[in-house]
């Protein structure tokens, strides 16, 4: 059997506290032959030294390759370049904050082969670990663990795979093409794209240590008027794609079901937010059938807006 083209790519942005334990995580992995890309989306902080000192240091047997972006991408972007540079049956992808452990490849590898061409997805269970790199959690599973789930049942759903344990195969892209929604997160669209292929592969066993409170699990995605935001911005973003993308195979049915989705999901998370308004936006939903978005919406904003009000009131 010919042996994969594995490439491991270390994707880091302003992660100088945390980079040199995640490249030397890279550096410690068993699998060989392994390709590593450190790669820096322009940061503004050490980080990109920190990983050149690293590359230049390391004597063993796996070939290193630093690339810088210019400018700052965005992780999408960042996505697909590297993507691109890295030319692989395999790609192996990891976080400037988190740890792979040393088998991750070797395990996801064995998983690839196995698969034989049935499943373009590999992910797997974390430990948790905080900033110090203390365990927190000795096995946090994702809330995706079938191999075969059906895309019709996953269409809206944001929690998926844990992105932190991610590698997926070259038909990912060159079936779909590369993200075009810069707003939307790669795991939740690169999952589904899987989904539509035929199958994902779960390892259910720990292949990274996970670093909470920092990056999308940091304290102001906690806020709830930021996560909501941040929501307004992903949600839609992310079932535009997963429209576009069944389009692309003939799943039209789907796509229309996906783009209602898409339509319905900005109008009522704007109505919450408060950045739609109820009466300007209530004709326009009721001629595009949007109109259970609009009545959720707008309870949401009640919601929120009756303690603020009775807040205000009480201390008047």
């Amino acid at each position: 059997m010919t042996a994969p083209r594995v490439v491991f790519v270390l994707l880091a942005y302003n992660q100088a506290r945390w980079v040199r334990q995640a490249c030397e995580a890279a550096l410690n992995q068993d699998y060989q032959p392994l390709d590593i890309i450190f790669s820096d989306d322009a940061s503004g902080d050490e980080t990109f030294a920190i990983m050149r000192a690293v590359a230049a240091d390391y004597r063993g047997p796996h070939r290193v390759r630093l690339n810088r972006n210019p400018r700052n991408l965005g992780l999408i972007s960042h996505i697909n370049t590297l993507h691109a540079l890295a030319d692989a049956d395999l790609l192996v992808a990891a976080a400037g904050d988190d740890i792979s452990l040393p088998n991750r490849t070797t395990t996801l590898v064995r998983a690839f082969q196995d698969a034989a061409g049935a499943a373009h997805s590999f992910h797997s269970a974390v430990q948790t670990i905080d900033q110090a790199g203390r365990i927190t959690c000795p096995l946090l599973r994702p809330h995706l663990t079938d191999d075969h789930p059906d895309p019709a049942q996953w269409q809206g759903r944001m929690a998926t795979l844990i992105g932190a344990t991610h590698a997926w195969t070259r038909p990912l892209f060159e079936r779909f093409g590369p993200i075009t929604e810069p707003d939307a997160y790669e795991d939740l669209v690169l999952a589904y794209r899987a989904m539509l292929l035929g199958g994902l592969r779960y390892i259910d066993t720990p292949l990274v240590q996970y670093r909470e409170g920092v990056g999308m699990s940091s304290s102001a995605h906690r806020d709830p008027v930021q996560a909501l935001q941040r929501r307004l911005r992903l949600e839609p973003a992310v079932l535009r794609q997963r429209q576009q993308d069944c389009l692309t195979l003939g799943r039209k049915s789907l796509a229309r079901t996906l783009g209602r989705e898409a339509a319905g999901r900005q109008l009522m998370l704007g109505l919450e937010l408060g950045s739609v308004r109820p009466g300007a936006s209530l004709i326009p939903a009721l001629r595009g059938g949007l109109w259970r978005y609009w009545l959720r919406g707008c309870r949401k904003r009640l919601k929120h807006w009756m303690p603020a009000r009775r807040r205000a009131g009480g201390s008047a």
